[in-house]
């Protein structure tokens, strides 16, 4: 499932400046569906070719679908074109608002700053956004009975789920042989595992999602602190 850009471009410059649900969830960029599930596509494209570290959350929500389709939609009207557009569009949806924050400061306190040689890890969405692919094991946005799907049914129990990150993720991650992946909770963990990809000793396994509304980020970053830290000192 990979779906070219230039094939929604006139469509993406119908849309409405604010796109509202109705306007994006619909036949026009249906990419297909089994059982309650549904896949759509979004302006989500492109690859940091350059990327030391590489973020995988488990699939952009609809709040990001819309936020994609506005900056595509803005972008294509002033005379962007693809490749920038994408990098435009992933430099703005990067895990922006108070998971950012939490994502820098557990980043820190495991020594990733430091292997990079930058003062913080917030320079990876500033100055140093070269070092850092972000990605989702669900490329494009799933939705599970019309809502934001939260990884039941597993990723890895679903074929249709399973073809999606085998035909995006996986090539994604050949391409940065050597970074250090970040999998944003257990659901995209699963997903990593059962990818034909060698990862294993550059992966943060057990890495907290670093969402407000994740009751146990604290305590699971304090059990996990230790062997996260080792975890990116043998990176």
């Amino acid at each position: 499932m990979t779906p070219n850009f230039d094939d929604y471009a006139d469509t993406i410059r119908s849309l409405p400046p604010t796109p509202e649900e109705n306007d994006v969830l619909n036949s026009r960029f249906l990419l297909g569906s089994e059982d309650r599930l549904e896949v759509y596509y979004a302006p989500l494209h492109g690859i940091t070719a350059s990327a030391r570290v590489v973020i995988v959350g488990l699939t952009p929500g609809k709040s990001q679908m819309l936020k994609a389709f506005q900056a595509a939609r803005t972008l294509l009207s002033q005379g962007w074109r693809p490749p920038r557009i994408f990098d435009e569009i992933r430099r703005r949806m990067a895990f922006a608002g108070p998971m950012r924050t939490n994502l820098i400061t557990m980043l820190d306190k495991i020594g990733v700053a430091e292997r990079l040689d930058l003062p913080t890890t917030a320079a990876l969405f500033d100055d140093a956004s070269g070092y850092l692919h972000s990605t989702s094991a669900l490329r494009y946005p799933v939705l599970k009975n019309g809502q934001n799907y939260s990884g039941t049914p597993n990723i890895d129990n679903s074929r249709f789920l399973s073809d999606i990150t085998k035909a995006n993720l996986l090539p994604e991650l050949q391409q940065h042989p050597n970074a250090l992946i970040v999998p944003l909770g257990r659901a995209v963990e699963r997903a990593l595992a059962h990818l034909d990809l060698d990862c294993s000793r550059r992966t943060l396994w057990g890495f907290p999602h670093p969402s407000g509304g994740n009751g146990h980020r604290v305590a699971q970053f304090k059990s996990e602190y230790r062997q996260l830290r080792t975890a990116v000192s043998d990176w």
